[in-house]
Parts: structure tokens; sequence; C-alpha cells
């Protein structure tokens, strides 16, 4: 919402709650947190500092923050715009190949991040425990309810909204992208044939990878997952700028057991909030999420 030129209020749009995946609304506010993140890092391009104010609880408008520009010049700002713009996430196989540690350094930009080579002893617990914690979500039977109403089935509803999951944005192309648009409807979503291949394809995801970054809150406040999304969108747009693919797949921080004993079986202080698969890829490609048009977002 539009205050004046030189202050808004971010505001959460309910109509998108994920009553099932995400009862709590934790990953909502880690997604405002991206957003803000963006905000303050894109406001820097056109010579201004942000100052924000979090709000602890929704309020009767959904407001959850607000932003406030200041003039102020900032230096080295030519890769900003370019890494929001090029930020996406990779669900494809990636190197086998262990990260350089220049390049791990460059992401764990506070005690709040941590990180876990898959062959390590806590690596092989998360990569068995993401799998198991995905086809554990993937048969319930909300969730998949809820899953549906995103999947993009046809090339028409995609170009008729502007937000949702298309093939490309599970890395389908050609061949498979025709099929998968000639043979899924909403219906099929939440069949067994189509939950079995998202369940083989997540196997391969969580096998595929140099490690896993978690994050972690340490409280159940709102401004906690909001500072969490910050801090997660500087890692994706550091990750974004070295080629380094991110893919979140936080089953395992929302379903039971693993999300009471994951703070204890990694030597954590604080609760996981959000996995991030990480690794090296041959191809960096470019993004194909369906995106709102700013004009869609903002109340005057």
């Amino acid at each position: 919402k539009i205050i004046n030129e030189n202050e808004v209020n971010i505001i959460w749009d309910s109509s998108k709650k994920l009553e099932s995946s995400d009862p709590n609304n934790k990953e909502a506010l880690i997604s405002i947190g991206a957003f803000i993140e963006n905000f303050v890092q894109g406001a820097k391009v056109y010579g201004f500092d942000t100052t924000i104010t979090l709000n602890e609880t929704f309020g009767i408008n959904n407001e959850v923050a607000n932003l406030k520009l200041i003039k102020k010049e900032f230096s080295n700002t030519y890769n900003i715009l370019n890494n929001i713009r090029n930020r996406h996430t990779i669900r494809e196989s990636y190197l086998d190949k262990v990260l350089e540690q220049n390049d791990l350094n460059s992401l764990l930009i506070s005690e709040n991040i941590k990180y876990f080579d898959k062959n390590s002893e806590q690596g092989k617990y998360l990569k068995n425990a993401l799998y198991e914690s995905y086809v554990k979500e993937s048969y319930n039977k909300n969730t998949q309810q809820e899953l549906s109403k995103w999947i993009i089935t046809s090339n028409k509803e995609a170009k008729n909204r502007n937000d949702g999951m298309r093939a490309e944005m599970m890395g389908m192309g050609g061949i498979k992208k025709y099929f998968y648009y000639a043979f899924i409807n909403k219906k099929s979503v939440e069949e067994k044939m189509f939950i079995n291949k998202g369940i083989e394809k997540a196997k391969n995801q969580s096998e595929n990878c140099s490690g896993y970054i978690i994050l972690t809150a340490s409280s159940e406040k709102n401004s906690d997952f909001i500072n969490l999304g910050r801090e997660f969108e500087k890692l994706f747009l550091i990750a974004t700028e070295k080629k380094i693919a991110i893919h979140p797949m936080s089953q395992i921080c929302h379903e039971s057991p693993w999300k009471d004993e994951i703070s204890e079986k990694l030597g954590l202080n604080n609760h996981a909030e959000l996995l991030l698969r990480v690794g090296y890829v041959s191809e960096y490609g470019k993004p194909t999420s369906l995106r709102n048009n700013v004009n869609d977002i903002i109340i005057f």
C-alpha cells in the first residue's frame, strides 16, 4: 500500500494462505521477508536507504511492515538488479562437486545459517529425512488438494494467471512439457501416479547436491520469520551472482517426527525453519516463474 512517495506498508494477502502446508503462516512471513529484502536492495540502486518497522501481529488490515525510503548514495550496486531478476529455483540434478570454501563462506552470512555437506553424518541424516518427509507430505490429502490449486496444467491456464507452478518451473521442456500439458489435469495431481512421480524425483533431488543449508529462527515471533526471509534472500542473491543453485525443500521442517528432532540431530541452538538443497550446475539457466504485474500488487 502506497502511503506517500517515500513510504509503503507491506500487507499479507490472506487469500493466498496455505491452510494445510503452512497453517501458522511461517512460510508466508518468510516470503514477505524475502520481498522486503528485494525492496531494500533494489532501493539502493536508485539512491535510497530503507528503514523498516515490523509488526508482531497481522492487525485488522494484515499489515506486517512499514518501509520508509531515505535518500542515500550507495556504491557497488551494479549487479543488484541483475541478481534480483535472475534469481530462480533450480530443481534439476546438481553436479557431484564439493562446495568451494570461498563460495561456502560467502553464503554463511549469519549465525542463523548452517551448512552440512551431504557426505557428513548430519548430511546423511538430512538426505534420508528430506526424502521421507516429502513422502509423508505427498500422501497428505489436504496438502495435495492445496497443491493442485497452484499447479498449472495447460498453456492456456499459464497465460490467464500470473502465479502458480508450470511445467518449466519443474524442469520440463520439449516433449516432456508437451506430454505433461496433454495428460495432466487438476484431478490427476491428487492421484498416485502423479504423487509417485514427484516422490521419485524428490529422491533423486535429495541425493544430487553438494549439501544442505538450514536457516533457523530463535522464536515464533512474526519479526523473526520476516528477518529469516530477509537472510534467505540475501543468501539467494549471493548464490545467484556466483551461479550456485538453490532449491528450497522444507517438508522436513513441518512434518513430524522430523520437525521435532531436527535441531537436536544437527546440534542447532534454534529451530530449523527452512532447508535448502545447494550445489553447482552445468548450466544456471534463466527464471521461468510466472510473475504478477507490479500494478496488480499495489494499493493506492
